[in-house]
C-alpha cells in the first residue's frame, strides 16, 4: 500500500527517534488486558448482543486524549525508503466529530504537522519543501488535489477512534469468518458524508473488536481500522466516570488516497477536558493560508 507524500513529508520533516522514546510520554501504569464483553457468557451471544457491546463501547467515550507514535510504510518514490518511520503525535477527539492531531518538531517549539476539525471546518498544516502551508475548508470537502499532501482528511481517524452507534441491517446476513470471529454488518447514523454502513469484525475468543470497516452509501470503502493490544486505560482525574478498555495499536487504512498509518498508543485518557478552541487552531505567523473548496453540488457523499 502506497503512502501519500503528506504523511511521508511529515515523517521526513521531523521524526522523533523511536528507541528509548517511550519515556517521553508517561504511559498508564501497568497495562492490563481487557474485554468488551463478559467472556463467561459470550458463547450464548447472538448478533444483537455483540452489537450492544459495540454500542456500549461507542457510548462510553465522550472525549479522548491520546499520546502516540505514528508510523507509516513509505515507498522509495517518496524518498524515505521502504522502512517504518515513527513520529510523536498528540490526538484530541470529542464527540461527535471534533479532532486535532498535532506532530511537533523535536528541536523546535513550533508545530510541524497539524490536522484539525471542529465538525464544520477542517484545518491542515503541512510541511512543503522545507516550509509550511495551512489549508482551510469545509469538513466535508473532497480530497481532489493533484498534490497528495493536501488530501489528508479527518474522517478516517474519526471513524477509527470515535465509533458511532450501529443498527443491524435487516437484509444483510451476519458473516462468520471462523470459529473465533464474528462479523456484523450495520447501518451507521447520518453524518456530513451521508448514510454509511460498517462491518464490525469481532474476536470472540478475547471479546474485542478486531477491525471496523466503514462504507459510503454506494458501498465504497471509506476507511478501515484494525485494532490490537486492548488494555484498560484511565479516565481524566476531573471526571467521576471511570476509564475503560481501549486498543494500544490502531492501524488506519484509507484506500482512496492510498495511505496506511499505524498509531502505537503510549497513553490514553478518557473524558479529557479539551477546550473548543483546540479544534479551531490558527495558522502559525507567516504561514500562507490556502482555501479548499467544498464538495460538488452533485456529490452524493
Amino acid at each position: 500500500m502506497k503512502l501519500p507524500a503528506l504523511v511521508a513529508g511529515l515523517l521526513c520533516f521531523g521524526s522523533f527517534p523511536v528507541a528509548g522514546q517511550v519515556g517521553a510520554f508517561p504511559g498508564n501504569s501497568g497495562p492490563r488486558s481487557c474485554s468488551l464483553v463478559d467472556l463467561t457468557h459470550s458463547d450464548t451471544f447472538d448478533d444483537a448482543a455483540w452489537l450492544a457491546a459495540y454500542d456500549t463501547q461507542a457510548g462510553r467515550i465522550r472525549s479522548l486524549h491520546l499520546e502516540a507514535l505514528m508510523g507509516a510504510t513509505a515507498g522509495k518514490e517518496y524518498g524515505v525508503g521502504e522502512r517504518q518511520r515513527e513520529a510523536g503525535v498528540l490526538l484530541d477527539l470529542e464527540r461527535p466529530d471534533r479532532i486535532r492531531v498535532t506532530g511537533a518538531l523535536p528541536a523546535m517549539s513550533s508545530r510541524g504537522f497539524e490536522m484539525a476539525s471542529d465538525g464544520k471546518e477542517f484545518r491542515l498544516l503541512i510541511p512543503e519543501n522545507g516550509t509550511k502551508r495551512f489549508f482551510i475548508g469545509p469538513a466535508d470537502s473532497r480530497a481532489a488535489s493533484q498534490n497528495p499532501r493536501e488530501n489528508l482528511r479527518p474522517e478516517p481517524f474519526l471513524n477509527a477512534l470515535l465509533w458511532r452507534d450501529g443498527k443491524l441491517l435487516k437484509l444483510s446476513a451476519t458473516k462468520r469468518m471462523g470459529s473465533g470471529d464474528r462479523t456484523l454488518t450495520v447501518e451507521l447514523p447520518k453524518n456530513r458524508s451521508g448514510v454509511e454502513s460498517a462491518e464490525i469484525d469481532w474476536d470472540r475468543v478475547h471479546g474485542v473488536v478486531r477491525s471496523l470497516t466503514v462504507y459510503d452509501a454506494a458501498g465504497t470503502m471509506i476507511s478501515q481500522a484494525t485494532y490490537s493490544d486492548w488494555a484498560m486505560v484511565d479516565a481524566s482525574p476531573e471526571e467521576s466516570a471511570g476509564g475503560g478498555c481501549f486498543p494500544r495499536q490502531v492501524q488506519v487504512l484509507e484506500p482512496a488516497q492510498h495511505y496506511e498509518v499505524t498509531l502505537r498508543i503510549l497513553r490514553v485518557l478518557f473524558h479529557a477536558n479539551v477546550p473548543q478552541s483546540a479544534f479551531h487552531p490558527s495558522p502559525p505567523p507567516g504561514v500562507p493560508v490556502v482555501p479548499v473548496l467544498g464538495p460538488a453540488v452533485n456529490d452524493t457523499r
